[in-house]
């Protein structure tokens, strides 16, 4: 076996790896955005049982607060799916 086929099979068996890890990463990133809407939507509750609301505005204000706070996750994951965070119009080889 020559040097380049054994450069080609590490490059396949790295990329299918990578793979594999996005894919983790990405239901990862699904499930803490599901959990940060469950606490928002549990604190929305808590805070608008203590303020005497009705228990059906309760709940109403909870759901808003779930479906708000998970979208708002998700499209942060979505815009950077890497995790690094940039200035507004910066790029990874700009100076501060």
């Amino acid at each position: 076996m020559t040097e380049i086929d054994r450069t080609g099979e590490v490059r396949q068996r790295l990329e299918a790896r990578l793979e594999q890890a996005t894919a983790t990463i990405r239901r990862l990133s699904i499930g803490m955005a599901l959990m940060f809407g469950v606490i928002g939507a549990q604190s929305a509750y808590i805070i608008a049982g203590h303020l005497h609301a009705p228990p059906l505005g309760a709940v109403g204000s909870a759901g808003a607060t779930f479906i708000a706070v998970s979208t708002l996750a998700l499209v942060v994951g979505a815009v950077n799916p890497s995790g690094v965070v940039h200035a507004a119009g910066a790029t990874e080889d700009s100076s501060w």
